[in-house]
């Protein structure tokens, strides 16, 4: 019984990533300006609703991702998009052919997944494309484990993980790119998780009902003031315009933040780095306020973790209750869209 729970997981957890991809895929062919992750969250949701996909058909694999959500919060492409922030002229002629060059003289060759194609890479390559992803899974779940006894939130996954995988690179001796060749993957992962909070909002719809009016004020009370809050303490303390717009949209999803800071002119990079440090931040602070301010209401805690921390406010959430988890996942796409519609105007106020 337990391996055919398994199997039927796994999947489902096998077309909610094909569902991802096509949505990535839409999103980019129509230049869409909203993620491929939100695009298929907003779909799937629409589809349960109308009832032409069973809950049934996807509920194992989507509760699985949703619980591993930690794992998969890490930002995506975010080294690649950087040079979209550099300036034209700066730009290597050939960035293959220095990537492969770089690779070649840390002993890394053919790391760059870019490269593989041009020739078979090497056996010792191979091994530390499986290495890396399994050494990160396994401290994973021994840090979730470590974390649901002693319940203290230094020994979250989120702070463990990192700091254990970026220890073993360094002591190791090896690149990210050797890291990344292999590991790739899981960061992806958090495309699919974030559509499969689709089922999570499809049975809690009684609770966004109930709590609709409550729950986009305090989202899109709580998504100007983050963007506000960046951009006027950016201005404030004298940074570079890039880096204040590359700052701005840091409260949002990943994916949402990097599109708004390619479009301000920002960084991607510093908007990925300032992105996991909101994730990070809000997801420790977040439990203290909570006790702070005595906020009891499942919807409350939702809103609050889901608006300031994305993705890792989600997670955080749904140590609460599935209501909360619900009502997270809720205020961070609504954050999404709050951003991507008011971030350039806010930004220019302050400019």
């Amino acid at each position: 019984m337990r391996v055919n729970k398994i199997v039927k997981t796994a999947l489902q957890v096998g077309l909610l990533v094909a569902l991802s991809r096509a949505s990535d895929l839409t999103a980019e062919a129509l230049r869409l300006p909203i993620p491929g992750s939100i695009l298929g969250l907003l779909a799937l949701f629409a589809l349960l609703e109308l009832n032409v996909v069973k809950l049934a058909w996807i509920e194992l694999g989507a509760e699985w991702l949703v619980a591993q959500m930690l794992l998969f919060f890490r930002p995506r492409h975010g080294r690649d998009r950087s040079l979209q922030g550099v300036d034209r002229a700066q730009r290597p002629r050939d960035a293959r052919h220095d990537s492969a060059e770089h690779g070649r003289r840390h002993g890394d060759r053919g790391l760059d997944r870019r490269a593989f194609g041009q020739g078979k890479p090497p056996r010792g390559v191979i091994v530390m494309a499986l290495v890396w992803p399994a050494f990160t899974v396994l401290v994973y779940y021994c840090s979730k484990r470590l974390y649901a006894r002693a319940r203290k939130l230094y020994l979250t996954p989120l702070v463990v993980t990192p700091a254990v995988v970026i220890c073993a690179l360094l002591l190791s001796g090896a690149s990210c790119d050797a890291f990344d060749s292999g590991a790739h993957w899981i960061g992806e992962m958090i495309g699919p998780a974030t559509i499969s909070l689709a089922v999570t909002l499809r049975k809690q719809m009684h609770i966004l009902k109930k709590h609709a009016r409550a729950i986009l004020a305090g989202v899109t009370a709580g998504g100007l003031a983050a963007v506000a809050v960046s951009a006027g303490l950016a201005r404030l303390f004298g940074l570079a315009a890039p880096i204040a717009d590359s700052l701005a949209p840091k409260s949002a999803t990943t994916p949402v933040a990097l599109s708004v800071s390619d479009a301000l002119g920002g960084v991607p990079t510093i908007t990925a780095v300032a992105t996991l440090a909101t994730g990070l931040t809000g997801m420790l602070v977040g439990p203290l306020l909570v006790r702070l301010m005595r906020i009891r209401s499942s919807v409350g805690r939702g809103i609050l973790l889901g608006t300031a921390a994305h993705s890792a406010g989600i997670a955080k959430a749904f140590e609460y209750d599935a209501d909360a988890g619900a009502c997270a996942g809720i205020a961070m796409v609504c954050t999404a869209f709050v951003t991507l519609c008011a971030a350039a105007p806010i930004v220019s106020l302050f400019g």
